[in-house]
């Protein structure tokens, strides 16, 4: 069980990096439709790469858990990356949270646990 939880925490660290570099990469373009400007500078943007290597990393480790655990079990913990992008959210792009917000983090982590049980 923990080195489920351990791969599923690094699959979701991976996850949430990948959205991470995704926003960061985005909040320097105007979206005034797609156009082949717009795909152009999203290809030169070295934060929309890194997005694409953490998901493709996020993804191998997701295959491996699938392939070898109980999707049952398995799938409920990618809820880790909630907390993890709730972090993110304060410490990279400076939001404030509100209070309902951390007990909603606090339920996740009761179902985490529950989920976790035998």
């Amino acid at each position: 069980m923990i080195k489920l939880i351990f791969l599923m925490t690094i699959q979701c660290i991976f996850l949430v990096s990948a959205q991470v570099f995704l926003k960061l990469g985005l909040t320097k373009f105007q979206f005034e439709g797609i156009n082949i400007n717009l795909i152009k500078s999203l290809i030169k943007n070295p934060l929309i790469w890194i997005c694409f290597l953490c998901m493709g990393l996020s993804g191998i480790v997701w295959f491996y858990v699938i392939k070898n655990y109980r999707i049952s079990l398995a799938y409920p913990l990618v809820s880790i990356s909630y907390i993890f992008m709730l972090i993110a959210a304060i410490y990279v792009f400076h939001e404030t949270v509100p209070f309902i917000r951390w007990i909603g983090v606090i339920i996740i982590i009761v179902g985490i646990i529950l989920v976790c049980q035998k």
